[in-house]
This record gives C-alpha cells, structure tokens and sequence, in this order.
C-alpha cells in the first residue's frame, strides 16, 4: 500500500477531537486548541529508509532533530518539548549512543526546547521516533497548506538535493539546518507553507493536490542546488533536476507568498524558486532556459516504499527528468 492509503486506512475508524483545529493533511503538524492555549504537535519516525548519513552519530543526532522541528516550523510554531524512542543494534556502543545523545541536545538547543522523556528498544534495525511539541503565539499567524492568495512568489528557505545525492549515490555526510529564524519572518505573512520532508517535487505535489485552482510554475534555473548535486550530476553525468524528484528530504521550507514579500527574498537564506497565480487548471509547470515553451509536470510513477530494489526506483527518477527535461 502506499502511504497515502496507510494513512487514510488507518484514519477511517477515528474521532476528531473537539480541540482540533486544522482538518486534515491541511498542516504539517496537528493544531490544538486547550483553554485558548494554541499547541502544535507532530510526530516523525526515522530509520535507514529515510537515508541519513550514520557513521557520525553527533551529525545524526543533530538531523533527526532537525527533521522532526521542520513539521513545526512549517506551521508557525516555537518549539518546546520532545519526546522520543530510540531502537538501538548490536552494532551501536555505548560511545556512538552518548555521541548521538550530544548531537540530540546541540540540536535542542538550536531549536530553544528540552526532551522530556521517552523510551528505548532493541533491535535488528535502528529506528528513531520522535514527538515534537511548539505553541503558537497567534492563531492569526497560524501557517497552512492551504493557498489564500491569487497570484505571489514560491520560495524555499536553502538550498535543495544534498540529502538525495546522499540517497541516490555517493552517502556524503549531510548536515540538516536549523530555520527557525526564517519562520518567524514567514509567519507575519501568514504564507501557505509546507516542509520538504519527502523532497521538493512530492511537496509541491501535495500543494497542488489541496490547492486544485492554482497554477505553480517552478523556475528550475533558479533553483538552488546543493554543491554535492552539482559535483555529482557532473561526474555521473545526471541531470541535477533528478535529485529534486527523489522522495529523500531537505526538510527546508517551501512557501507561497504575496508579491509585496519581495523584498524579504534579499534577505537570509530565502530564495525564489517560481511563482503561482489562480487558474481553473491548477498544474504543476517548469521554466527552463534552453526551452521556448513551459513543460508540464509528470509524477515519478515508482513508489520507493513498495519497490523491491531501490536502484529501480532511481533508474526511473533518471528516466522521467531525461523525458521531461532534454
């Protein structure tokens, strides 16, 4: 099943609570309402399928963090809390435990939050599991996925593909970044916004799928490639588009926005990567230099959770951005 099914499956024999105030898939993370205190609440598992680098244990620490505040950020939230499992092998000693302990907490302290508690497993496989709690100051300033303007800007928070170079090939280390700056310029803007936890392509696939009456056409010269993208896609020869296809995340952060947030693109780490307006059609284009006409988005038809051997997965990601792109 896809994880799309999963989660409607196992959505189908649940109750909303009365103090939930996003319906759902409309945000990155849960949205809660107790006694006008407005929480934030999300839940991330991480294991090798996710891809991170784990020779350094400090560096995965600091990832894993970093990927389970991203649903947060996405909605405008301050960290607080975490709480967390970890399932450890035979394989990790006690110093790589103490050393991801150290790399857990320099990312906590980034994010200006504690962990609370949690529990601890043993197993064939590591797995990660983290609970992330942040509070809203404002519900008026509450971050959705949902689209409210006519016609503005797409602009992500860093740079895109290190993680699926990661993935795809070479395993360089990665080092996910803290944005919790950038959201707080963000959400005076009240912008549609979504983290690029599954890559940059599925993202704007799940905007595009809630806002069916918007048109997003991304610029992909002006896209801001990693330089381990670069340095592969020149020496494999690959097209750097294939690294924003794959499913492995950024966790940067993806936002529609008015045109009167121009001048915040000067600013920081933003950067624009397109622009969208209101249509009846809604698709998904691409503007590239070398070509007259924009070209129409297709979806990579391989899922990489049900694919027996992943280099399947890969070879097709290739395929689909030579068709589309050369």
């Amino acid at each position: 099943m896809k994880e799309r099914d999963i989660i409607f499956a196992l959505k189908s024999g649940l109750k909303k609570s009365s103090f939930q105030i996003n319906e759902f898939n409309q945000t990155d993370a849960e949205i809660i309402n107790i006694n006008g205190t407005i929480i934030a609440v999300n839940m991330d598992d991480f294991s090798s399928e996710d891809h991170f680098p784990v020779l350094n244990p400090k560096d995965l620490g600091r990832n894993l963090i970093t990927a389970a505040m991203s649903d947060l950020l996405a909605v405008g939230a301050l960290p607080k809390f975490i709480t967390h499992s970890f399932v450890s092998t035979d394989i990790m000693s006690e110093i790589f435990l103490k050393d991801l302990s150290v790399g857990i907490q320099k990312s906590l302290d980034a994010f200006g939050c504690y962990c609370i508690g949690g529990d601890v497993g043993y197993g064939k496989d590591w797995r990660y599991t983290c609970t992330a709690i942040g509070i809203l100051d404002d519900i008026n300033k509450l971050m959705t996925r949902v689209i409210p303007y006519k016609e503005g800007f797409v602009g992500i928070t860093g740079t895109i593909g290190d993680v699926n170079a990661s993935f795809f090939y070479e395993k360089p280390e990665v080092l996910l970044e803290c944005r919790i700056k950038e959201t707080e310029i963000l959400k005076k803007y009240v912008p549609a916004c979504i983290d690029t936890s599954d890559g940059l392509i599925n993202a704007i696939e799940t905007l595009s799928s809630i806002n069916k009456n918007t048109e997003i056409v991304i610029d992909l010269d002006a896209i801001p490639y990693d330089k381990k993208v670069l340095e592969i896609s020149n020496r494999k020869n690959i097209l750097k588009e294939a690294f924003l296809f794959g499913s492995a995340g950024e966790y940067e952060l993806l936002f529609f926005v008015p045109y009167d947030f121009e001048d915040e693109f000067k600013k920081g780490t933003f950067k624009k990567i397109g622009c969208f307006r209101k249509s009846a059609d809604g698709n998904i284009l691409y503007k590239k230099r070398n070509r007259d006409n924009l070209i129409m988005h297709e979806s990579v038809l391989t899922d990489p959770r049900e694919v027996k051997d992943i280099k399947l997965y890969i070879k097709d990601i290739i395929t689909l951005t030579e068709k589309l792109f050369l």
